[in-house]
Formats: C-alpha cells, sequence, structure tokens
C-alpha cells in the first residue's frame, strides 16, 4: 500500500468517529452548531473517499494518450473537494435559517474540546505527510481538516454564549451566529482550493526559482554548452515534468544529439524525484571566435 493512501486511511477512521460523536452529541445534548459541525465532518469522510481513488488513479504510470502520466488527477481531486465544501457550507446556511433556538447541555463543552483536541492532531498529521510527500491531495485535506478545528472553537465559543443567555437574552442567537460563521470558513475554504487547483490544472509553471537555477548551472556545466534558450518546470500533481531547450557548440549528429539528451535526461532524473519526467532537445551553434 502506498504511503499516501495509508495516510488518508487513518484520516477516514479519525473522520468516521469525529461524525457519530458531533451528530449524535448534536442531537442527544440539543446543540444545533455541533449537530452543523458533524455534517461539516461527514463532508470530510466523504472528501477523504474521493482523496484515496484520487491518489490511486494519479499513480498510474504513462501510456499513449497520458505521456507525462496522471499526475493532474490530483487537481481534478482537489478540485472536486473545493467543490463538496462549498456545497456544505451553503446547506448549513441554508439550514440554519429553518432551526430553531435550543439552548445546549453544557456537556456539550466536553464534547466540543475532544473534538477540537482530535482534529487539530488529524489535521496536522495530513499536512505534515502532504508536504512530506509531496501530495497535494493530502494538504488539501488537511486544510479542510483545518477548518473543521476553526469550526469547533466557533461551537464551543457559541455554546458557553448561550449558557449564559438567561441573563443576556441576545446571546441566545449565538447558536445561529456561529453557525452563519463556520458556514462562511468552509465556503472560503472550498473556493481557496477551487481557485488553487484551477490554476494547476491548466498549467501552472514552477515558481522556485531556486530549482530553475540549479538546473540552469548544471546544464551550462557540461562541456560545449553555449546556453538555455528554453527551461520549464511544469506541476503534474506529486511530480514535476520538465521542458529544456539547450544550445551546444558545433554541429551535432542526430545520434550524438540523442545519445546527449538521453544522458542529460537521466542525469536530471537522479538528482530529484520530483523531475519524473524530462524532455532535452538539443540544437547546434557554431560558436563564434574571439
Amino acid at each position: 500500500m502506498k504511503k499516501s493512501t495509508e495516510v488518508m486511511l487513518k484520516s477516514i477512521i479519525g473522520n468516521i468517529f469525529l461524525v457519530f460523536f458531533k451528530i449524535i452529541g448534536g442531537l442527544v445534548l440539543k446543540s444545533s452548531s455541533l449537530l452543523a459541525d458533524g455534517i461539516h465532518s461527514l463532508s470530510d469522510f466523504t472528501t477523504d473517499i474521493v482523496a484515496i481513488v484520487g491518489n490511486i488513479m494519479s499513480l498510474k504510470p504513462a501510456d499513449e494518450k497520458h505521456p507525462y502520466g496522471h499526475g493532474k488527477i490530483e487537481y481534478v481531486t482537489s478540485i472536486f473537494i473545493g467543490a463538496a465544501i462549498i456545497i456544505v457550507g451553503l446547506f448549513l446556511l441554508f439550514e440554519n435559517g429553518k432551526s430553531r433556538i435550543i439552548i445546549p447541555s453544557k456537556l456539550v463543552f466536553l464534547i466540543i474540546i475532544i473534538v477540537i483536541l482530535i482534529k487539530y492532531l488529524l489535521s496536522s498529521y495530513l499536512i505534515r505527510q502532504g508536504k512530506k510527500l509531496n501530495n497535494g491531495i493530502l494538504i488539501a485535506s488537511g486544510k479542510e481538516s483545518k477548518m473543521d478545528v476553526y469550526s469547533s472553537l466557533i461551537v464551543l465559543i457559541s455554546s458557553f454564549c448561550m449558557q449564559l443567555s438567561n441573563k443576556i437574552v441576545i446571546l441566545k442567537y449565538a447558536d445561529k451566529i456561529a453557525i452563519v460563521i463556520v458556514s462562511f470558513f468552509i465556503i472560503k475554504t472550498g473556493f481557496d482550493l477551487l481557485k488553487e487547483n484551477i490554476e494547476m490544472i491548466i498549467g501552472s509553471k514552477e515558481e522556485n526559482e531556486k530549482r530553475k537555477e540549479f538546473l540552469n548551472d548544471l546544464l551550462l556545466s557540461h562541456e560545449g554548452v553555449l546556453e538555455i534558450s528554453n527551461l520549464q518546470i511544469m506541476k503534474y500533481g506529486s511530480y514535476d515534468v520538465v521542458f529544456i531547450t539547450i544550445v551546444m557548440e558545433g554541429k551535432n549528429s542526430l545520434e550524438e544529439a540523442s545519445e546527449l539528451s538521453r544522458h542529460l535526461e537521466e542525469e536530471i532524473n537522479k538528482i530529484d524525484s520530483k523531475f519524473k519526467y524530462v524532455s532535452v532537445k538539443i540544437l547546434s551553434k557554431e560558436k563564434k571566435s574571439s
């Protein structure tokens, strides 16, 4: 089993527990905001399933129709997750307008504190593993889970305010205000994911200039290389596709150019595991005498 899939399975187990814990707690203790938070966790569980499927598909090797592999499936999956998050946020806003105002049990504090601790550990784990494995799906899922931590904190504050509503009447609306805030948090997370991954899927270039400079210096260090006329690093999910055009001194036969291209591609592949597909094109040019 791939490490990224193993991480997502752990996330699913954690989210199953949180879904039941929040929804049952919200119903029994009469907390609308905790129930809404439970629905949010249900979306986490659903997106985890989608993330596993997307992760498995993105690891499929290159074929005739997809010469650079299936890495961009990560972006499609993350876009789906983003859309699902927005739908959940809008659903909570809609339902909030119809729900009755009920003062929750004080026991809701204990449930929310437990939820916050578990969710914080789970979201941090997903983001940390996503960065370690260079996996956009894990990072997207982790960010979505991080919003669940913030939403639970808001539920905690609103529950406290609701307990004081017998003294300050306006605080009885704390639950409804909390759901509105949680919903907007959720919707913003969804839009951010959509924006980021749509940009990636239409072909975002590598913005890390240090990596480009490193490759540029490496290529120029080879004897006979006059200049680098093109160097592009395209993000393709958890790996990169590199397009390079170099200008060589003198004339090279087709066989020599092909051999040198293959040698440079293999060298770049070995330097960084992220450079999965590398294409080097060689142009010849007579060096001007001084």
